[in-house]
């Protein structure tokens, strides 16, 4: 009987959201190693002494604090996903598990940045929840099909978020911009954009172009 030795732990980076994948072998984990975002944001620590029991520890952005989470040998190699959450919000930060049923499980949760807004209670923030909730998935939808990003060619972008506009903000070389919906108009062109890009003088955006059609060949 083959018996797996190694796990995956995926955690979410607060920074710019990208889900960061480790894969490490238990029996290989030399006391402690680190798992950072490609952003640069150290992420998480995974630590132990025995290889029997582990420790994570993270800084916890939602709560502003530290955590510690432990788990046992058994337990890091169980089936499944085993979810690590903030103990103050009890909100999804990170996962352990195998790396196609980690994937296959945030695709079921499928959270986008305006879930994650509302439940961390922003409708009261907002000047305009509505604008700023489309706003939210309009930038999220970029990002994931990688129309975000800053003219340096970095893509992991941080967001920072206020009650009536949202900056972006290149961790790499610190360009920014901001983006901010008091109307439905205003909206528009971020949706129709093609691409959000952060420059030295602010955002531009580049909207789709419509396809040539083909010329007809004269007979």
């Amino acid at each position: 009987m083959l018996i797996s030795t190694s796990t995956t732990v995926a955690f979410r980076c607060p920074a710019c959201g990208r889900m960061e994948f480790k894969l490490f072998t238990l029996f290989g984990l030399k006391k402690s190693c680190t798992l950072s975002c490609t952003c640069g944001t150290v992420l998480l620590t995974i630590s132990t002494s025995n290889c029997q029991r582990f420790t994570l520890f993270s800084r916890c952005d939602l709560c502003e604090t530290s955590h510690r989470w432990y788990y046992s040998r058994q337990e890091m190699l169980s089936g499944g996903v085993k979810e690590i959450t903030c103990p103050g919000t009890d909100l999804e930060l990170g996962y352990i598990g195998s790396k196609d049923t980690i994937q296959r499980h945030l695709k079921e949760q499928d959270w986008s940045l305006t879930q994650m807004a509302q439940e961390l209670g922003y409708a009261g923030y907002f000047d305009s929840p509505d604008l700023m909730y489309d706003l939210l998935d309009t930038l999220y939808a970029k990002a994931e099909a990688g129309g975000l990003k800053c003219q340096c060619g970095n893509c992991n972008i941080e967001m920072e978020i206020f009650p009536n506009q949202i900056e972006l903000r290149c961790g790499q070389c610190g360009c920014s911009g901001t983006i901010g919906v008091q109307a439905d108009h205003e909206l528009k062109p971020v949706m129709d954009a093609q691409q959000v890009l952060i420059t030295v003088e602010g955002l531009q955006w580049h909207s789709v172009r419509p396809t040539p059609r083909p010329r007809r060949s004269k007979k």
